[in-house]
């Protein structure tokens, strides 16, 4: 399925209603079930023979996903992510942990990322 994007690119590569993800072969059977069986099998063949004459490789790169954008009042859009889990989590504490049975003496504390040994 042609996208005309760029991983690179910053606008939404996999936006919008689309369902973006592989097949297995009952979902296969299953959405082309309106087709004679033996159509099927042959498409379902025919992928497994056009997959093998693929050389492309998924090399997995490790990394963390960056959420926010910098903009003028968040330069750094790492620390503007951590901002935003921290006063996230703060801000459930109480219905999360505190409501839920938790003891009240595990408030949490913010602290800053040098301090936390």
């Amino acid at each position: 399925m042609q996208t005309n994007k760029d991983v690179d690119d910053d606008s939404e590569l996999f936006g919008g209603n689309q369902d973006y993800h592989l097949m297995g072969v009952d979902e296969v059977r299953q959405k082309l079930a309106y087709l004679p069986v033996d159509v099927v099998d042959e498409a379902i063949n025919n992928t497994g023979i056009l997959a093998s004459l693929c050389t492309a490789e998924i090399r997995p790169k490790i990394v963390m996903p960056v959420f926010s954008k910098p903009t003028e009042d968040h330069p750094d859009p790492i620390q503007h992510d951590v901002e935003r889990f921290v006063d996230g989590a703060l801000a459930n504490w109480q219905s999360r942990i505190v409501e839920r049975g938790h003891r009240r003496d595990q408030s949490p504390r913010r602290t800053s990322p040098t301090s936390a040994a």
